[in-house]
C-alpha cells in the first residue's frame, strides 16, 4: 500500500482523485518532451542543411537524451496502465540511459569549454563561467535518479517524484532555446510551473507535500539562485580551467 493510497478517502473523493492521479506524472512528462522538441528543435531534430554538421559530441548526447526523455515518458505512463511488471522490467534500461545521459553530459561539459562554446554569454561571459549550468544540472540530475532507484520499492512514492524532479534537471537547455521573451522567461516560466504543479498536485492528493517534493524542490531553485553566483567567481572559472 502506498501513501497516496492511505490518503484517498474512500467513495466520491476516491473516484473524483482517481484520473488525476492516473494522467498526472504522464503529463508532466509529456510536457517536458514538448519542451526538449520545441527547444531543439532549430538545431537538432530540424536542423538545417547551411547549419553544416553537428559536432559529434553534441549529437551523441543528443541521441541519448531524447532516447531517455521518450524512455520516462513511457515509464511515468506504465504504472497508470496497471503495467507495474512492465516497468519495473524496462527500469534498469532506464538507469543505463540515465547513467550514459550523466556521462555524456560530463563530456559534453569539458568539450564545450576546450571549444569556447558559450550558448549565452549575456548571462554567463565565458565559457568556462557557462560551464556551472550543465554542473549544475548534472549534480542534481546524478542523486535524484540514484536516490529514486534505491527508493524504488520502499518508497514509491517518492521514486516517481524524484524522477519526475531529475527529468525537470535536465530542462534548462531546451527552455533557454525557446524564443519566450524576455530570454529566461522560457526557463523560469517551464522549471518552476512543473515544481508548482508537483506541490498542487501533492496537496489536493495528499494534503501535504511530499518530503521528496519538498527537498527536490528546495534543491533545484537554490541551485537556480546560486548558479550565476558561482559561476561568475573567479575561483569557478580557475577551476574549470584547471580540469579542462
Amino acid at each position: 500500500m502506498t501513501a497516496d493510497n492511505v490518503s484517498i478517502p474512500a467513495g466520491k473523493d476516491r473516484r473524483l482523485a482517481s484520473p488525476i492521479r492516473r494522467v498526472f506524472f504522464p503529463s508532466a512528462y509529456l510536457l517536458m518532451a514538448l519542451f526538449v522538441l520545441v527547444g531543439f528543435a532549430p538545431a537538432f531534430y530540424l536542423r538545417r542543411p547551411e547549419l553544416g554538421p553537428m559536432p559529434l559530441p553534441l549529437v551523441a548526447h543528443g541521441l541519448l537524451m531524447t532516447a531517455w526523455m521518450l524512455t520516462a515518458l513511457v515509464q511515468s505512463a506504465l504504472p497508470a496502465l496497471g503495467r507495474i511488471r512492465l516497468h519495473r522490467a524496462l527500469g534498469w534500461g532506464g538507469v543505463l540511459l540515465a547513467a550514459a545521459v550523466w556521462i555524456s553530459g560530463v563530456l559534453l561539459v569539458a568539450y564545450s569549454v576546450r571549444t569556447g562554446r558559450n550558448p549565452n554569454p549575456a548571462f554567463l561571459p565565458t565559457p568556462e563561467a557557462f560551464a556551472i549550468v550543465p554542473v549544475r544540472d548534472l549534480l542534481l540530475f546524478g542523486p535524484m535518479v540514484l536516490i529514486a532507484v534505491l527508493l524504488r520499492n520502499s518508497g514509491p512514492e517518492a521514486h516517481k517524484r524524484l524522477m519526475l524532479i531529475a527529468a525537470l534537471s535536465l530542462m534548462s537547455a531546451p527552455l533557454s532555446r525557446i524564443p519566450l521573451p524576455p530570454p529566461p522567461a522560457a526557463f523560469f516560466l517551464g522549471t518552476l510551473g512543473v515544481l508548482i504543479a508537483l506541490a498542487v498536485y501533492d496537496l489536493t492528493s495528499l494534503k501535504r507535500l511530499h518530503p521528496a517534493t519538498l527537498w527536490g524542490g528546495v534543491a533545484t531553485v537554490t541551485s537556480i539562485g546560486a548558479t550565476p553566483i558561482i559561476g561568475r567567481s573567479p575561483g569557478w572559472q580557475t577551476l574549470v580551467a584547471a580540469l579542462t
